[in-house]
């Protein structure tokens, strides 16, 4: 029996497995700056045809959501994402602990719409509560659905409409880029301001991928990532600290706008 209920229930393919047991007397430097992450990086970026594009190689799920989302973040702003989210029932408030509030509203099938957005932030409008500045989702859901590229347009819409980022955990995305439908990872590339990616268990062993994409960062207006307040790990994650605003070309039909 087949379960897709997580891409931690099965080990790294043979393949992988064969790999790394030829390299593994191989002395190499760390932090994700041996060669051999460097190909992975050129690899995914000739995948997303996109050279536009950073890339970071974590540990896990949850680290991977707590680090990109209270950088892109300032200490008053919080992010959208349904009840059922991932960030809001599995990871122990791991986002809370950075001081960022989840703000939710009732799924539907797993997902979230343009209403649920509108709704979160038309009710957020007070100098003292808490600013929306992000929408998080997950493909595939907690449910087991997904979105399809239609959908993706329609959040991505939503959220340039309100100057929001959008924040996409790929937690299972690898059972959701077989569907005819689904966004493929370059259309991803083109609405997402990060995505956390999910290396299946058909490939990967230990590791969990951020890619975050310049041209949407300068899109909102975001130039720079400050560390500050974590200085045990920007010493470690030193790649993110600093984002460049780029130029890009449009695609899969969405009309992008500099709100800086």
């Amino acid at each position: 029996m087949y379960n897709f209920a997580s891409d931690y229930l099965e080990g790294a393919h043979p393949k992988v497995m064969e790999a790394l047991n030829q390299t593994n007397f191989v002395q190499t430097v760390g932090y994700g700056e041996d060669e051999y992450c460097q190909k992975a990086k050129d690899k995914i970026k000739k995948i997303l045809n996109n050279e536009n594009v950073d890339i970071h190689f974590l540990v896990g799920g949850t680290q991977t959501n707590m680090i990109m989302i209270s950088s892109a973040l300032k200490d008053y702003q919080a992010v959208i994402a349904v009840d059922s989210g991932h960030i809001n029932v599995h990871e122990t408030g791991a986002v809370e602990f950075t001081g960022h509030k989840v703000l939710t509203k009732p799924h539907q099938e797993g997902k979230i719409n343009c209403a649920m957005i509108e709704e979160i932030v038309s009710g957020h409008t007070d100098e003292h509560m808490v600013q929306p500045k992000m929408v998080y989702i997950s493909q595939t859901t907690e449910y087991g659905t997904y979105y399809t590229l239609d959908e993706l347009k329609e959040v991505y819409q939503c959220c340039q409409k309100h100057h929001l980022y959008l924040f996409i955990d790929g937690a299972r995305l690898g059972s959701a880029l077989v569907l005819n439908d689904a966004p493929t990872l370059q259309e991803w590339t083109m609405a997402v301001m990060s995505a956390a990616a999910e290396a299946t268990a058909r490939s990967r062993a230990f590791s969990r991928t951020i890619f975050t994409y310049s041209m949407t960062l300068a899109l909102v207006g975001v130039t720079s990532i400050s560390w500050t307040r974590y200085p045990r790990v920007s010493s470690v994650y030193r790649p993110l600290r600093s984002i460049s605003p780029a130029t890009v070309t449009p695609s899969m039909g969405l009309e992008y706008t500099n709100m800086e």
